[in-house]
């Protein structure tokens, strides 16, 4: 976006109050914009506004950031709408002990698991109620240890198991069809052999 007359003027006045952050949540730019622009003019910072360093973090910013990692916001849209690269944003949700890795679960999708596998319903049903793979949900439930709550191999499943697998099915399709996970079909299936 091509600067105006008028919004360099303003960034010249801006500079003479503002560290660089604020004066990009002022003006509505980029950090990183307001910087290449200052490099071009060859405009400093001034000396009253030299002692916060542009890396320093307002408490706003801070908050904005907790905000958004409690939205589970991706690290890229926070670093936009903070003016701050990726790497600044990683390095301050790390100092405050935050993480920015999400699974993608909410607490609700955990307790549905939960409650779905506590009612013996099927990884297929359970699939479709969160609207993900039978896959993901056993891998979930795993995580939280809640497939020690579904029941063990019954001598039925063994029977079917061996008999998909005589006609030839993919391990995923047994998965399915057996409501286990591949994992669980490949190792039982070898321990019968």
């Amino acid at each position: 976006m091509k600067w105006t007359e008028e919004e360099i003027a303003f960034l010249k006045a801006c500079l003479m109050a503002h560290p660089i952050p604020k004066v990009s949540e002022i003006m509505g730019r980029s950090v990183y914009a307001i910087k290449k622009k200052m490099v071009e003019l060859n405009l400093q910072v001034s000396v009253r506004t030299k002692t916060q360093k542009s890396s320093d973090w307002t408490n706003k910013e801070i908050e904005l950031l907790k905000l958004g990692v409690r939205r589970q916001r991706s690290t890229k849209s926070m670093a936009k709408s903070l003016g701050r690269s990726e790497k600044s944003v990683r390095l301050k949700a790390s100092s405050l002990s935050l993480s920015l890795r999400y699974d993608g679960w909410s607490d609700e999708d955990n307790a549905i698991l939960e409650r779905m596998i506590e009612d013996k319903k099927s990884w297929k049903e359970i699939s479709i109620e969160l609207d993900r793979s039978i896959q993901a949900c056993m891998k979930k439930a795993d995580v939280l240890l809640l497939d020690k709550l579904k029941p063990m191999w019954t001598d039925e499943e063994e029977a079917k198991l061996l008999i998909l697998k005589e006609q030839g099915l993919t391990w995923k399709e047994i998965s399915i069809e057996l409501d286990k996970s591949v994992f669980s079909c490949r190792k039982k299936y070898q321990r019968m052999k």
